[in-house]
């Protein structure tokens, strides 16, 4: 059994490991070329690249909002743009919810706007926002 002498002694000395620890892991710079690539694959994974379609949607939603002040209801795109769109939510581990609208097209919700696919599109247009 430890004493509260012998509890309280641990925990400073663990506060220092920690502090020495937190230190060293600051001067990575002197690392290897191998750790520093392992670095930043660790932190690539951890923030991945935006696909190039998101970054447009994000776009017509931003023209929308500035005229608007609120978010379209609705943006349509082509099949190339709604399958990126599907492989973002999965890589990114977001939730995919997927729907069929009143007269059967797919719809995708994405960050407060369903997009629309409009398989008449060409395969990578995306299409003005609008409401309903």
């Amino acid at each position: 059994m430890l004493s509260r002498r012998d509890l309280l002694a641990s925990g400073a000395a663990f506060t220092q490991v920690r502090r020495e620890a937190a230190d060293a892991a600051q001067r990575c710079d002197d690392n290897g070329p191998e750790l520093n690539s392992i670095r930043d694959a660790l932190r690539e994974l951890r923030h991945p690249a935006a696909s190039p379609h998101v970054a447009q949607v994000r776009e017509r939603q931003r023209a929308f909002l500035k005229q608007n002040q609120r978010f379209p209801d609705f943006i349509d795109v082509g099949i190339r743009v709604w399958e990126g769109l599907q492989d973002w939510h999965v890589e990114n581990r977001q939730e995919l919810k997927i729907s069929r609208s009143a007269d059967g097209r797919y719809i995708m919700e994405f960050m407060l706007t369903h997009l629309v696919l409009r398989p008449e599109l060409p395969e990578g247009d995306i299409g003005l926002a609008y409401d309903r």
